[in-house]
């Protein structure tokens, strides 16, 4: 997490910073509830929220109103990735998702992975 130092921090009030445990997991789903919920907050103080940092991910979770349903990870199979050679990897998520593959890199084993884990745990009915 980023750490802000204190004399900035007593320039204006800060949210969703430095508040969950680094060892925590903590999704795109968690910060949009998280971040509606504040903002909903602020607004109701006749305040404006600002929102800044983070990755873009997140804040177009916010400002597009994607909604990102919340994928369990299973440890098991992401260990089973693991051992797989990045290349074949690739080769897994070309059928199942190709277009979303256009936008990572060949080499990027967390992205390509990750395109694996949620078609193993979302049941195929999901995603027709």
């Amino acid at each position: 997490m980023l750490h802000i130092a204190n004399e900035e921090r007593a320039q204006a009030v800060h949210h969703l910073v430095d508040f969950v445990d680094p060892d925590r997991r903590y999704s795109v789903a968690d910060f949009k509830k998280d971040a509606e919920s504040k903002i909903k907050e602020i607004l109701e103080k006749n305040k404006v929220p600002i929102i800044v940092g983070g990755t873009g991910l997140y804040v177009n979770s916010l400002i597009y109103n994607i909604h990102y349903n919340e994928v369990e990870t299973d440890l098991e199979y992401r260990k089973t990735l693991e051992n797989i050679d990045v290349k074949d990897l690739y080769k897994m998520a070309e059928d199942i998702d190709f277009e979303a593959l256009k936008k990572i890199a060949p080499t990027d084993r967390k992205r390509i992975s990750r395109i694996l884990e949620i078609f193993f745990v979302i049941p195929l009915e999901r995603l027709i």
